[in-house]
């Protein structure tokens, strides 16, 4: 983390730019916090939209700002993206002073620039470093119940409640102590059914919002994913999520997570890329084209494990 002694201008804790999930707006809200009670002059940032994992329900204060006026003494901190080609639009990539990040792929990249700046780690979610670093700062005690229930909020959205592969021991540590601040039973359950509630709400703005593009020819084109308590409430929408996944192509996979029944289940209606899951899960599609995965798996874990089978 950057240290108090050396100086920057304003600083910009910011993002990623087509959308700001949980952990990228928990992580820019708390860190930027941070920063200010270490006497730097750092704000949260996001030009990009909110997404179904940030409910206004629970998650209602606006604590982003999004009014920005470029000043040339500015610095920059990136959290929770390393792809450059997704770094917020105002971000000047010559002033990037941190890149905090789970996702891996740009590790080297951003080392050769930043060195031990470039904090890229094999860890749940980005929050857990924040809510690390909020710990060895002693931000903690001070630290308000919106800003741990956003971390989280955090934890829980990129672990999926903790089950994920992808969960360190870190993570759970992060977890418990930030649910001691926050005192709030049953909050992770709390927390998805107010997610399904976001993503019911408008099925359509949530697919085209969600749906990445890659570059992986061993992976389908279009890759969407969506996490449910459970996934038969969203039965009657298929057809829906088909007329909006079509609009990009054909070569698209929609990743349905269930937490209750802990598992994933991969869908697509086109050969292609079935084709491509199946030579990558050794399992064929169902009558129902359906792959049902032992196990839950989230979509970087699928990307990760398609990178590692090359």
């Amino acid at each position: 983390m950057i240290k108090k002694e050396e100086k920057y201008g304003r600083i910009i804790v910011t993002s990623g730019s087509r959308y700001i999930d949980i952990d990228a707006y928990a992580a820019c809200v708390v860190y930027a916090n941070i920063l200010k009670k270490l006497g730097f002059d750092a704000y949260a940032y996001s030009e990009a939209t909110l997404n179904e994992s940030v409910p206004e329900s629970i998650f209602s204060m606006k604590m982003i700002n999004n009014n920005y006026n470029y000043k040339d003494e500015d610095s920059f901190i990136v959290l929770d993206v390393s792809d450059p080609k997704y770094l917020d639009s105002i971000i000047n990539q010559s002033k990037i002073i941190e890149v905090i990040d789970h996702h891996f792929g740009f590790e080297e990249y951003w080392k050769s620039k930043l060195g031990e700046y470039a904090i890229i780690e094999p860890i749940g979610a980005v929050a857990t470093i924040i809510a690390e670093y909020a710990i060895k700062t002693n931000y903690i005690d001070e630290m308000s119940r919106e800003e741990a229930l956003l971390l989280i909020g955090a934890i829980l959205d990129n672990t999926l409640n903790l089950k994920a592969k992808i969960t360190t021991r870190r993570d759970i540590n992060a977890y418990k102590l930030l649910l001691e601040k926050a005192q709030f039973n049953n909050f992770d359950k709390f927390y998805f059914k107010e997610c399904e509630k976001s993503i019911l709400n408008d099925i359509s703005s949530y697919i085209k919002l969600d749906t990445k593009f890659g570059s992986d020819e061993t992976l389908p084109k279009y890759f969407s994913q969506i996490v449910l308590y459970d996934k038969t409430i969203i039965e009657d929408k298929y057809e829906e999520i088909i007329r909006e996944l079509e609009k990009f192509g054909k070569d698209w996979i929609i990743n349905i997570i269930e937490l209750n029944e802990g598992k994933s289940f991969i869908y697509s209606i086109n050969r292609e890329p079935q084709e491509k899951m199946e030579r990558l899960f050794n399992k064929k599609f169902n009558s129902n084209n359906i792959i049902e995965l032992d196990g839950l798996y989230l979509r970087k874990e699928i990307i990760k494990l398609a990178k590692e089978m090359k």
